[in-house]
């Protein structure tokens, strides 16, 4: 009977956690940030609540390296804690740094420090900037100056002016504090709107259903110290005797669990429970299991995911079961950290010895060997940088080419022929993959459909060039009709929210697929048109005139051409593969991943098509191929705001079949978008010779012919 009456008494308790936390998110349950007033000493001594440190302190150096380091678990992997803050503050600002002013921009005027009553800026008065890491420090240690930042990025007016709150201009930045008077309205939207399928949900809802995620996700992170810095509010008096007081979890939490099981009143009867539940849920910083800070690592052996404070204060109400020591022992060293503040030394002391307790239990348990690694990576921003050297490399390219329609022709027509092979390879390499995961070859699936596409379309531009059905204008023709097939299989069939390949919807996307079909299309359009008015000429006066440009000016350009390029493809290049030593995976299991790999393998492609012709042509492929995949991959990572190395299933990883399917596929894409780069560029030289020739602005000079033979009327080059 004591067991029952237990047993039915714990499920009370833990069914009024989860009460709690529902009601954490639905309502104001965030208790407040700002210390104590400063005639209320009693009050902090009691509540164990330091003096505010300055903001400085959270700037230094040493301090945001240390915390940067540290190993946590989110979505089931090992990362630095960066990697948390970095893709938290692009998601609620699309950035991954902001600025401390009234505007969130560096034009702003500073913000205001809410303790100090002092402008937050630099010793000049210029503002301050922050990184995603001092952000988040911010964001824990000082909330009252967090809330005041222009934090939250809102597209649409409309969704602010529907809470019925001032809207600034039609895309701004809102603080937490300008968003807090209407929480309770922005609560009940989102769970109205969160109810319609995202494809049919207007603008103003998708942006109402994004701020209010973000919104309580940041409350979760402003109140995450709030068990330490007031775990029970001011309602210490009430606490059960022989608790010692001030109040530390990390030595009383049994004792209160067991004053909770007794059961003699109910648990909401009791004040301190009630201000306990609020703390306990900013603990978890946040409200999804997977996105809980996790930086406890369990005992060496565990076969269970990491812990973090909320989940431990959790554990011991929603079980009958106390905390044991190890568990404690995570709290202490937790609670240590903040509770070293304001004093610089011992903060940085307590936090450098949480670091390294960190460190040696996830060595431990053979994991978090590979955070170092990933921090640099984070730091280094590969991608960012490849992206501008591949866009220098691409204007010094363009004034290196020699353009050349008959080695164009061939280039692209090798690049076909390389493109068919990878992609047939890869398709019946998927299939026996398909077959071993699935249990069938072939499922008709969109994105197999989509390869099968490009395998036919080279297949009938092949045959069609062998049969002389199509010369060198129809080769280009079908060219750009194959980039554009490649383009609905890589990007397309994912917006179709269907079959076992879809990475998911991305917004925004079909506008810019149809975009690119309507260049392709102007192509064509155009470039036939142009052919077919020249009447029988060759179009080459663009090849004649750049003839005739002196050479140091090629010879520089291309110099400079392969330094920016040759540099791009290697920052390119070493940052899918310390991706691959990171991750212990192939490097294209995601659409960004394979944006990166194709953009690094049509850069190699192109410097290796440049090796061999010496044109100017593959340098210029390379390049334009490396800066869009770069753009894209980055202006996708924003998009998704989400971490891009996600964990995946074991069958992803190690399965042979996949590890060689998605290269060579990949490499296939890649082959046919160069082909359909090189008959982009085709055209655009056909078109510009054209122009050349129907306005006279140049005529090349005639050649000179044997004696004896009659000379043709002589060409010079006009006046203008």
């Amino acid at each position: 009977m004591k067991n029952t009456r237990k047993l039915i008494l714990t499920k009370q308790v833990g069914n009024l956690f989860h009460f709690l936390l529902l009601l954490g998110m639905t309502l104001s349950l965030s208790a407040q940030q700002a210390a104590p007033k400063a005639d209320d000493d009693a009050a902090r001594r009691r509540l164990l609540v330091p003096s505010l440190p300055s903001l400085e302190l959270f700037r230094d150096p040493e301090i945001v390296k240390t915390f940067a380091a540290i190993p946590v678990q989110e979505s089931g992997r090992i990362k630095p804690l960066e990697n948390l803050a970095s893709y938290r503050l692009l998601r609620f600002r699309a950035r991954r740094s902001l600025w401390l002013t009234d505007s969130g921009e560096m034009e702003g005027k500073p913000l205001v420090d809410p303790a100090s009553k002092q402008p937050i800026a630099k010793a000049d008065g210029k503002p301050l900037k922050l990184s995603a890491m001092e952000w988040l420090l911010m964001s824990w240690f000082r909330p009252d100056i967090a809330k005041t930042v222009p934090l939250f990025k809102v597209d649409n007016s409309s969704a602010i002016t529907e809470l019925g709150l001032t809207a600034k201009a039609k895309r701004d930045q809102y603080s937490y504090d300008e968003i807090e008077p209407a929480r309770q309205v922005l609560t009940e939207k989102m769970q109205q709107y969160a109810k319609i399928p995202a494809k049919k949900q207007t603008s103003e809802q998708r942006m109402i259903v994004q701020l209010a995620a973000n919104f309580l996700d940041y409350e979760f992170m402003l109140t995450h110290f709030d068990f330490i810095r007031a775990p029970v509010g001011k309602s210490e008096d009430s606490l059960p005797a022989g608790v010692e007081k001030p109040l530390r979890l990390s030595k009383s939490l049994n004792a209160l669990a067991a004053d909770i099981r007794k059961g003699d009143v109910p648990p909401m009867q009791k004040p301190w429970f009630r201000e306990f539940g609020k703390a306990a849920i900013g603990a978890m910083m946040a409200g999804n299991p997977e996105l809980q800070l996790r930086i406890f690592p369990p005992a060496p052996k565990a076969q269970e995911v990491w812990h973090g404070p909320g989940e431990t204060l959790f554990a011991v109400f929603n079980s009958d079961q106390d905390a044991d020591a190890a568990e404690l022992a995570w709290l202490a060293a937790y609670e240590d950290v903040y509770l070293a503040l304001p004093d610089a030394e011992k903060f940085k002391t307590a936090s450098k010895a949480f670091l390294t307790k960190v460190q040696e239990a996830a060595a431990l348990r053979g994991e978090g060997s590979r955070v170092g690694l990933e921090l640099h990576y984070l730091r280094a921003d590969y991608f960012h940088y490849a992206q501008w050297l591949f866009l220098g490399g691409l204007v010094f390219a363009l004034l290196s080419i020699v353009p050349d329609a008959r080695q164009m022709t061939r280039i692209a027509y090798g690049f076909i022929c390389a493109g068919l092979f990878l992609s047939l390879v890869g398709t019946v390499l998927g299939g026996i993959w398909a077959n071993y995961s699935w249990g069938r070859f072939w499922g008709w699936d969109p994105k197999e459909n989509g390869a099968l596409m490009i395998v036919l379309m080279c297949l009938v531009i092949l045959h069609a060039r062998l049969g002389g059905y199509i010369k060198e204008t129809g080769l280009h023709v079908c060219n750009l009709i194959l980039g554009s097939i490649v383009i609905f299989s890589w990007f397309g069939v994912n917006q179709l929210g269907v079959g076992l390949h879809a990475y998911g919807f991305t917004d925004g996307i079909w506008p810019r697929i149809y975009s690119y079909w309507l260049v392709q299309a102007g192509f064509m359009v155009l470039g036939l048109a142009v052919i077919a008015l020249s009447r029988g000429s060759k179009l080459d006066l663009l090849e004649k005139l750049w003839a005739l440009l002196a050479p140091w000016i090629k010879v520089v350009a291309k110099s400079l051409g392969w330094l920016l390029t040759g540099a791009a493809t290697a920052l390119a290049v070493t940052g899918v593969v310390i991706r691959c030593v990171i991750m212990q995976r192939p490097p294209i299991t995601t659409l960004y991943e394979t944006m990166l790999f194709i953009g690094a393998s049509g850069a190699i492609l192109g410097l290796m098509a440049e090796l061999l012709t010496r044109k100017g042509l593959g340098l210029l492929v390379s390049a334009l191929a490396g800066v869009s995949c770069m753009m894209l991959a980055i202006q996708f990572e924003a998009s998704e705001a989400a971490d891009t190395m996600q964990q995946l299933q074991a069958v992803l990883i190690t399965n042979f079949w996949l590890t060689t399917h998605v290269p060579l596929i990949n490499l296939g894409y890649a082959a046919c978008m160069v082909a359909a780069i090189i008959s982009q560029a085709y055209f655009c030289f056909k078109i510009i010779s054209f122009v050349i020739e129907k306005t006279g602005i140049w005529k090349p000079a005639p050649t000179e012919q044997p004696e004896g033979e009659e000379k043709g009327p002589e060409i010079c080059v006009d006046a203008a």
